[in-house]
């Protein structure tokens, strides 16, 4: 991404195929802002994650690192309850946290 051979966009899409998780469009799914008050809008901006609404014992976790284990347990103590990572870019994650 730093020397442009790709974009920001396509890298999170061949990831979300080589890992095999969602991508999550955060355009169109709003951060849950009770979720993020739990986490913390700091934390999340840090770990470049943002938490999106799920069943009662389950929320998406949108990730531009998925693979970042010390931050899913993290949020699973956290929000007590299981947490499912989802992938988005960087700046879609930035973005929606600043929305």
């Amino acid at each position: 991404v730093a020397h442009r051979f790709i974009d920001e966009q396509t890298l999170t899409h061949v990831l979300s195929d080589q890992l095999g998780l969602p991508l999550a469009d955060l355009a169109a799914n709003a951060v849950d802002r009770r979720l993020l008050q739990l986490a913390g809008p700091k934390w999340c901006a840090q770990h470049r994650v943002a938490p999106l609404a799920g069943a009662e014992d389950e929320m998406i976790l949108v990730m531009a690192d998925p693979t970042d284990e010390p931050v899913i347990d993290a949020a699973r103590q956290t929000f007590r309850c299981k947490v499912t990572p989802a992938i988005a870019s960087p700046r879609a994650i930035v973005e929606a946290l600043a929305a």
